[in-house]
């Protein structure tokens, strides 16, 4: 079972579809091209969404939101929606083939019981009913257009749906690119709430968001996450950073306490006055880590069962510490890794005071590794820097080099000498320039969300 609680407000209109040539002939959405804004205008019934019985996936959000977009592009006279299997995988996961996976994808839409409640802000309606996320789905092989999904809604949950009376623009360009279900979630309510006046979500217990947001049932969310501090650490940091970091909004966390202890919770609001952000989208279906899973003596239906329940994070870790475990000689042997595995992940579903402890052993300092992350992102600045000189015309560098001679010279006699004899083709003179004209251009004091969007773009996260 599926509960939905959101308040309503009013909120700005849809940017746009960009159209390309390939999804003109084949009607995909191409939500991965970061020059494409798609606007999805999300009922406000379907964004938070509670489960009672099973769990919500962000793979699982993706495809219930590609599949939504497709059917309001139809229109709402359309009793059911057909759209290319390979354009729904496009737009959910690039570079993946994996049918099987997103046949598991559909059956759990289809078994997912959804109950919605909405209000309307002075308190005159107030609406609640239950359906299924999807009433139907069908594959089928078309000679003209290939492996087909036919799907519907049940009609109480189609007309609000397809026919929102208070709805959300909610930016799938940025979503293609968040990685986990929490930051997906928080995204959609924040974009929810982004036109308030207020630029504040509802208020709510911590209990109450632990399981929107987890999209795990409070029965299994509150064995993990029984304790605040833990849902805070493993959840909302995590999610706070990936919106903060890869999306337009920036959300800030807002705790109410009694006491010592926090009850409520809710968050900040604010847009970034810079749209711009082309950070690709990696694949979201990794064949290689299902392939992993197999190799540990799992079936592949078996495989994709746990791939589709569980995050891919929580997966892969339990993958690799399997690994691991098989590797070590100096314990004995195991004797079924996928019996093994299994274990691993409920472990790590249930034992978050143990994860903790692990991670205290092993994790660097803090700031050790905020000044390793910060001399690497200067280093880039120069190197930058540097490119942007070389690539420049005459008269550009000629204006550089004027305000070098001005600003940064008289202050500094050895790098003036040096610069005096040769020029820039000294060694000491060129390091001098290229610094300050890094500095000069970018300043050297990046903000956090700086900091964290050249970790992931290097590599940097671990």
């Amino acid at each position: 079972m599926v509960s939905l609680y959101l308040t309503t407000f009013t909120f700005d209109p849809m940017m746009p579809f960009m159209e390309t040539e390939n999804n003109k002939q084949t009607g995909a959405l191409t939500v991965g091209d970061p020059r494409t804004d798609v606007q999805l205008k999300k009922a406000v019934e379907a964004i938070a969404i509670k489960p009672t019985i099973g769990r919500i996936t962000m793979l699982m959000k993706k495809t219930f939101n590609v599949l939504l977009h497709n059917a309001m592009e139809s229109g709402s006279e359309v009793e059911v929606y057909k759209m290319r299997l390979a354009d729904l995988i496009a737009n959910v996961s690039p570079d993946s083939n994996d049918y099987e996976t997103f046949k598991t994808y559909l059956r759990k839409m289809n078994a997912t019981q959804v109950e919605w409640h909405s209000k309307a802000i002075d308190g005159s309606e107030e609406n609640w009913g239950v359906s299924s996320l999807m009433a139907e789905a069908e594959i089928i092989k078309t000679k003209s257009s290939g492996f087909v999904v036919e799907y519907s809604y049940a009609p109480k949950i189609k007309k609000k749906l397809l026919n929102p009376g208070t709805y959300a623009n909610i930016n799938l360009r940025f979503q293609s690119v968040l990685r986990s279900n929490a930051a997906m979630t928080l995204h959609e309510i924040c974009s929810r709430y982004s036109t308030n006046p207020s630029c504040v979500t509802m208020r709510e217990t911590w209990q109450w968001w632990r399981p929107i947001l987890t999209g795990t049932p409070d029965a299994e969310a509150g064995g993990e996450y029984g304790e605040y501090k833990y849902f805070k650490r493993d959840v909302l940091k995590p999610a706070i950073t990936e919106v903060n970091t890869l999306t337009e909004l920036t959300v800030g966390l807002i705790e109410h306490k009694i006491g010592r202890r926090v009850a409520e919770i809710q968050f900040s609001i604010d847009r970034k006055a810079q749209t711009s952000f082309n950070l690709g989208q990696p694949p979201l279906v990794d064949g290689q880590l299902l392939q992993r899973i197999i190799a540990l003596g799992l079936t592949a239906t078996a495989a994709r069962e746990i791939y589709t329940e569980h995050e891919e994070a929580l997966v892969k870790v339990c993958v690799e510490n399997t690994e691991a475990r098989l590797k070590n000689t100096s314990l004995p042997p195991v004797t079924s890794p996928s019996a093994y595995f299994r274990s691993l992940i409920k472990d790590k579903l249930g034992s978050p005071q143990l994860a903790l402890k692990k991670t205290k052993a092993t994790e660097p300092a803090p700031a050790d590794v905020k000044k390793k992350l910060l001399d690497a992102y200067l280093a880039s600045l120069r190197q930058n820097a540097k490119a942007m000189f070389n690539e420049a015309g005459n008269d550009e560098r000629q204006a550089w080099r004027d305000r070098f001679e001005r600003e940064f010279l008289p202050g500094n006699p050895p790098v003036a000498k040096a610069y005096e004899k040769s020029g820039l083709d000294g060694s000491l003179a060129q390091k001098a320039f290229v610094n300050w004209l890094a500095e000069a251009t970018w300043g050297n004091e990046p903000t956090e969300a700086e900091l964290l969007d050249f970790a992931i773009k290097s590599k940097r996260m671990g």
